[in-house]
């Protein structure tokens, strides 16, 4: 509980990588939707620690003294350089659960109006709590807070948007991890402008669900065009385990197709004079239980072999997928670039942001 990899808590300012940390107040949740199966928390701290901390029988732990007074060094090192840090809270529990040790949430509430240079990352399963949890002195500190919450698919944005947008805050986010399928987001989010955020990932320690480009794309695309106050900043975390390696059917797929054209055959081959097939691109030789596919809709086969020879699936817009494990789960790049933005906090508009290196 400090410094972190987790890549959405860096903040990039010129060439410069501010890095980002977590704090736990408490350690300890149940599983609430479809995100949790696979919970890294969870497998973690009750599966290897074996501290029995998450269901709903389990009491939540309180964190020691010696991890509340670290956001107060991190706060000291923000503003002697008068940049902001993000501090994502809470990566082992939940900020909005009825289950927090009594008064835990109060103390950290005070904590955040203690440290004015970290802005703090509120993320949750559980936003429908958020209104009726904030303390009386919510108006201080909010322009610090960017309020989110995790929706992963389509029917939890549908629920849980307006939800998200009822809590007043210096911005708001959106975690697609693990996404399990296309998302259209609502225009009244799109409409937020650079004070709102997506960010979408794939699942890092599961194997039933890997990631369609196309939905990955599908939101980047609804960032870059925005809404009524321009572009929202758009964050793609990983592919998870498993990685896209090429559509089922090359050809179908311009953007891939042009990519990888472009790597083998030069930067100025035109991708409309060459046929590609996946085989050219694929390691059919793989083990069963390291290759798979997926189509748009989220239909997931491991794939039967006849004669030595993996079968592709029938279906458009399919994908083959190779499992690459938990240590390979953090690719990031998307269509060959990393989309590293963040959104923009009332906060940050004191900060004394040094010219590019």
């Amino acid at each position: 509980m400090a410094e972190t990899e987790i890549s959405w808590t860096h903040r990039r300012i010129g060439n410069r990588i501010i890095p980002g940390y977590t704090f736990n107040p408490w350690i300890g949740c149940e599983k609430v939707g479809p995100g949790c199966a696979n919970c890294y928390a969870e497998a973690f701290n009750d599966q290897r620690l074996k501290r029995d901390l998450w269901g709903p029988h389990a009491v939540r732990q309180m964190t020691g003294d010696a991890t509340w007074a670290n956001p107060q060094r991190w706060n000291r090192l923000a503003e002697k350089d008068g940049i902001h840090r993000f501090v994502f809270c809470a990566s082992w529990a939940d900020v909005w659960d009825k289950k927090a040790p009594p008064g835990a949430r109060e103390r950290l509430f005070e904590l955040i109006r203690a440290t004015p240079w970290l802005i703090w990352l509120l993320l949750s399963k559980r936003i429908g709590n958020a209104p009726g949890m904030l303390p009386p002195f919510w108006d201080e500190i909010k322009d610090r807070c960017v309020i989110m919450a995790t929706m992963v698919n389509q029917n939890e944005v549908n629920r849980d948007m307006h939800k998200l947008l009822a809590v007043d805050a210096g911005a708001w986010g959106i975690s697609m991890e693990p996404m399990q399928g296309p998302i259209v987001l609502p225009r009244e989010f799109l409409d937020l402008g650079r004070r709102a955020w997506a960010i979408v990932g794939g699942e890092s320690i599961g194997r039933e669900h890997p990631l369609h480009p196309d939905w990955v794309r599908g939101i980047g695309n609804q960032c870059a065009a925005g809404g009524a106050n321009g572009p929202v900043p758009f964050h793609f975390k990983q592919w998870g385990r498993w990685w896209p390696t090429v559509p089922v059917y090359p050809d179908e797929d311009p953007v891939w197709k042009r990519l990888y054209v472009a790597q083998q055959h030069g930067p100025n081959a035109d991708p409309d004079e060459w046929v590609v097939d996946s085989s050219d691109a694929l390691d059919s030789t793989l083990k069963r239980e390291r290759l798979c596919s997926m189509d748009r809709d989220g239909g997931f086969s491991w794939h039967p072999t006849c004669a030595g020879e993996v079968q592709p699936p029938p279906g458009a817009g399919s994908w083959w997928f190779e499992d690459h494990g938990t240590r390979g789960a953090r690719k990031r790049e998307l269509d060959g670039r990393v989309h590293d933005e963040h959104p923009w906090i009332p906060a940050m508009a004191s900060e004394r942001v040094p010219e590019a290196a």
